[in-house]
């Protein structure tokens, strides 16, 4: 879903492009005043126009995940909007990031940190990456490492059919990226090496990589499903930005020194102090994943503001809030130090995992920003004005509607019962549109429902120019908060991958599993086999079928294979190879299942021609009733 139908007819008002063409230059400090149900239309205008990245902080990580879910509604999942999440983890706590929140942070510092030359980023994808104050106070990679560039050869981590390489030295380049070693990929991150064959998940793509090696000439790169390794299109080219956020081996290690050098260790125990020495050795070659965030004050010194260049903007949301949680969290966390410093727990003058308000409001006035204020009286807001409210009223709803489309105002309205109140409109003889999204701008007494949840309305009055050119001179936007007085909190997730049903994981295989290979049977897998030499080799499945014959499937051609499914008191017989065994098997279960579709078609259609009891629909009432369940 997007409104960007509405976007472009609210870039007919004066005042807004005023305030839009207004914001933030370095050293300037610009500001709005906006009301809070109109944020998110703001700074999708905003982002339509900004020709650079775009960061916005907002006070709290709730009000950061409540404003990209509104902002995606705007614009669509498909654009180039982040969320860059707080690592869950308080500072100087030993405990494991979550994978997935690890992850969305990456990927919208990669975002941030890509340009035009290093990534394929054109202006008209720029990104904006909404975050809360605690999340853009921790240090963080240097912007060039986190678009790709590495340190030690200074080139970007990117790679094209046709480029010769060093396996040993690419290997070695994507583990100093934080690329995790597996057998079989499955997660972002991670990449494996089987022969000629290099398998690696990018940090915030969808799909994992097949990179073919011919020689030491890369011939072919492929997205693939990881589930059924089925290839799904080529590409030429793969770029790696790093997979963790703390990598000591990049860091410079004359800083790691000075760092570690200031500690104090005068309270600590030897226990203590010998847990950190072992600790710190094995940041680099080993690194416990619960270590990580406990250390990144020594691996990261970089800071989120470095990632905003002259054309970037940061908006601050409700400064006076984002300073005031600020300088809470700061608060917070110096007492968490001193108490864990009183214990012996932590040495003093450890390096902290982020900065202070101070310094965090001394970098933000290097770049251009603007200061969003959105707790605002009607007078102060000369744009948007609240719709009004009906609390389930629809009757009211419907007979204001019908004044604005009597008046040529444009009406859209985004609701969770889009059905049910297109219903009550029509019954009142009020013509509607029923669409997925509002690509275009809504005409004049055009009154168009969308599928979707917005937190709040607003209503907009667009001047004249002096022509009647038959544009809509007001637009209304109602949401279920205005018309039934309550909004079902919607979470916008991206896509799941569509399961294929039980195909083989290889990581799952182990010997004595019963499997079935599509053109061959039933067989026992009975483990992995490498055929080939040097870079010919080639990994390979070993399958056991009846009389002792053995099928080698190569692990490229998985998606052949399937997991064996019956009775589980019964051990299934064993196809024989080079026999019609397999084809009549298969014929016979064609058949079974034809017989079985006629029976279920017979037993259907004469529950369809059966004459039952009838009872009334659920009127509107019951309606009201049911969708006053906010969870639902």
């Amino acid at each position: 879903m997007t409104l960007k139908g509405v976007l472009e007819l609210l870039d007919r008002h004066p005042e807004h492009r005023g305030n839009l063409d207004g914001c933030g230059s370095p050293g300037n400090e610009s500001g709005v005043t906006i009301r809070q149900g109109a944020r998110a239309a703001f700074l999708a205008s905003l982002w339509c126009r900004q020709q650079g990245p775009i960061l916005v902080v907002t006070p709290r990580p709730e009000d950061a995940r409540r404003l990209h879910d509104q902002l995606l509604t705007y614009v669509g999942e498909d654009q180039p909007f982040h969320l860059l999440p707080e690592p869950e983890v308080l500072p100087f706590e030993r405990l494991a990031a979550d994978a997935n929140t690890g992850n969305q942070r990456l990927s919208a510092l990669a975002a941030l940190a890509a340009d035009g030359k290093s990534s394929g980023v054109t202006p008209d994808m720029q990104p904006l990456v909404v975050c809360s104050i605690g999340s853009a106070l921790i240090y963080t990679l240097p912007p060039e490492l986190m678009a790709g560039v590495y340190p030690i050869t200074g080139e970007l981590s990117l790679w094209k059919t046709g480029d010769r390489v060093r396996l040993a030295d690419l290997l070695t380049q994507w583990v100093d990226l934080g690329y995790r070693h597996e057998p079989v990929v499955e997660a972002p991150g991670s990449f494996s090496h089987r022969g000629g064959i290099l398998d690696v998940y990018p940090t915030g793509a969808d799909w994992p990589l097949r990179i073919e090696l011919f020689d030491d000439e890369i011939d072919t790169i492929r997205y693939f499903d990881p589930v059924s390794q089925r290839s799904i299109r080529q590409t030429d080219r793969v770029h790696l930005v790093p997979a963790r956020e703390q990598l000591p081996g990049l860091t410079n290690p004359q800083t790691i020194e000075s760092l570690t050098g200031a500690l104090d260790y005068a309270k600590c125990n030897d226990e203590v102090r010998d847990r950190m020495a072992e600790e710190m050795a094995l940041l680099d070659s080993a690194p416990n994943p619960e270590t990580y965030w406990f250390y990144n004050g020594l691996c990261n010194q970089a800071h989120l503001m470095e990632y905003i260049g002259a054309n970037g903007l940061v908006v601050l949301e409700r400064s006076g809030r984002v300073e005031a949680e600020a300088q809470e969290l700061e608060e917070r966390f110096d007492r968490m130090r001193e108490a864990r410093e009183d214990r012996g727990e932590l040495p003093m003058n450890f390096p902290a995992p982020h900065m202070g308000w101070e310094e965090f409001s001394n970098r933000l006035s290097g770049v251009p920003q603007m200061q969003l204020q959105t707790w605002v009286s009607d007078d102060e807001d000369r744009i948007f004005q609240p719709s009004n409210q009906y609390y389930g009223k629809l009757d009211d709803a419907a007979a204001d509607i019908r004044r604005h489309q009597e008046s040529n105002h444009a009406v859209v309205a985004v609701t969770q019962h889009q059905r049910r109140v297109a219903e009550i409109l029509e019954q009142e003889g009020i013509g509607v549109t029923q669409s997925d999204s509002v690509d275009t701008a809504p005409s004049p007494g055009q009154v168009t429902l969308l599928p979707g949840s917005l937190r709040e309305g607003w209503t907009v009055e667009l001047p004249k120019d002096g022509e009647d050119n038959g544009d809509a001179t007001t637009l209304v936007l109602l949401t279920d908060s205005e018309l039934f007085g309550t909004v079902k909190e919607q979470r916008y997730r991206r896509r799941r991958r569509v399961e294929h049903g039980p195909e083989v994981v290889l990581a799952d295989l182990v010997p004595g599993t019963h499997v079935v290979h599509i053109d061959h049977g039933v067989a026992q897998f009975a483990g992995t086999t490498h055929i080939g030499e040097g870079d010919d080799e080639k990994e390979y499945l070993i399958l056991e079928y009846a009389e002792n014959d053995k099928l080698y499937v190569p692990t490229d051609h998985l998606d052949r294979v399937s997991a064996y499914v019956g009775a589980q008191d019964q051990q299934p017989s064993l196809t024989r190879l080079s026999t019609s065994e397999w084809t009549r098997v298969k014929q016979k279960v064609k058949a079974a299942t034809r017989e079985m579709a006629e029976e279920l078609l017979r037993v259907n259609a004469a529950r369809a021609l059966a004459k039952g009891h009838e009872h009334s629909g659920d009127t509107v009432w019951q309606q009201e009733l049911e969708d006053s369940f906010p969870f639902v």
